[in-house]
């Protein structure tokens, strides 16, 4: 045990419930989107990560930008090492996709060396994959460089021989990894990571579902006070399952916004009687996104000829709006799509704090 002197309370267990109906409820309401809108409130989850780990890291790029690299393009408004931030957290948690339904997965330094060297790769500097040889950049206390590889050690005990919830198991890893700080730099993006990683594995559903980057970026600041405030793994686990708790809800939430926006978007292609590869491009339009040609064009195996035409047709019915010339052009919403944008769009109000829950309800 990495924390001896730790146990649940009541409190715990009954808001690890509520996350795990939550969870349920995610999974139900993704499996009735339909056709391809499923894997839109992934993509969508994926690109909202890479923008919450890049605003916890101080690093300036927008949701559009983050939708961009997790597409595989680079853009042009997007500084160089932004950029390799962020693909290599894109490139993290494609390797935890992967790694989530290994059933040979074994827990061990190497994988979590491995994911380091994805994230930071090709940030040369930071020593990707390789234990410190003195002091991280963050600052502050932290264990002897020569005593790492014992203190790893210790966490992959506690992972293979832990057998409780993976919630748990995951958030005290993440505090675990914040106090030792194995690496020279990015240790907090790969203990947010690390938390993905652990958090999902023998789940259905998808790493990104799990990724706390977005309410942690909301929450930056809380977030940095429980990293820097000593007050134990009990607040510390307190904290976590409310961010997994809100994040699920606002996720599921966001799934009604998509099957709605769907809906409307698939009545206006039969409307105007446009190809089904359209609707994709017309439903991220409806959530903000810039639409390039190239990727439509590679998206839908299509022609340049093809694109170009079908991109003029959807101008010319006002549902896109062309922005720029010639390599630099982009298309944004037009208006019928803003109306469907401002009648999805989720009303006010927060998702509670389960713990005030647990306490008002008795659960």
């Amino acid at each position: 045990m990495i924390y001896p002197s730790f146990a649940l309370d009541g409190a715990d267990l009954a808001v690890l419930a509520l996350i795990r109906a939550q969870q349920d409820q995610l999974l139900y309401r993704a499996a009735q989107l339909p056709g391809l809108w499923p894997g839109f409130l992934q993509r969508n989850a994926f690109a909202r990560t890479l923008h919450g780990s890049a605003s916890l890291a101080g690093i300036k790029a927008s949701p559009a930008e983050a939708l961009a690299v997790v597409d595989g393009e680079k853009p042009e408004s997007l500084t160089d090492p932004a950029y390799r931030a962020l693909s290599g957290t894109r490139n993290a948690l494609r390797f935890i996709s992967q790694a989530q339904t290994d059933p040979y997965l074994e827990w061990n330094a190497q994988l979590f060396k491995s994911l380091h060297f994805l994230l930071t790769s090709e940030e040369m500097p930071a020593a990707p994959g390789q234990y410190r040889s003195g002091a991280s950049l963050g600052g502050g206390s932290e264990p002897d460089a020569a005593d790492l590889p014992k203190l790893m050690g210790e966490v992959m005990d506690y992972l293979r021989e832990d057998t409780g919830d993976p919630l748990v198991r995951a958030a005290l890893v993440h505090l675990k990894f914040l106090e030792i700080r194995p690496f020279r730099r990015a240790n907090a993006r790969l203990a947010r990571l690390a938390y993905v990683l652990i958090a999902s594995c023998g789940s259905a559903l998808s790493p990104v579902f799990c990724a706390l980057d977005e309410w942690l970026a909301r929450h930056k600041d809380d977030y940095v006070q429980q990293c820097i405030t000593e007050n134990g793994p009990g607040a510390w686990l307190k904290f976590i399952l409310r961010a997994q708790y809100e994040q699920t809800a606002q996720l599921a939430q966001r799934s009604q916004a998509v099957a709605r926006a769907a809906e409307e978007v698939m009545h206006l292609s039969r409307t105007h009687d446009l190809h089904d590869r359209m609707q994709p491009a017309l439903l991220d339009a409806v959530f903000g996104y810039m639409l390039r040609a190239g990727r439509y064009q590679s998206e839908n195996g299509v022609s340049d000829v093809v694109a170009s035409r079908d991109l003029r047709r959807l101008c010319d019915l006002g549902l896109l709006e062309a922005v720029g010339e010639k390599r630099g052009r982009y298309y944004l919403s037009g208006e019928p799509l803003k109306q469907i944008q401002a009648r999805v769009r989720l009303g006010g109000g927060t998702t509670p704090n389960p713990y005030d829950l647990v306490q008002e309800t008795g659960v």
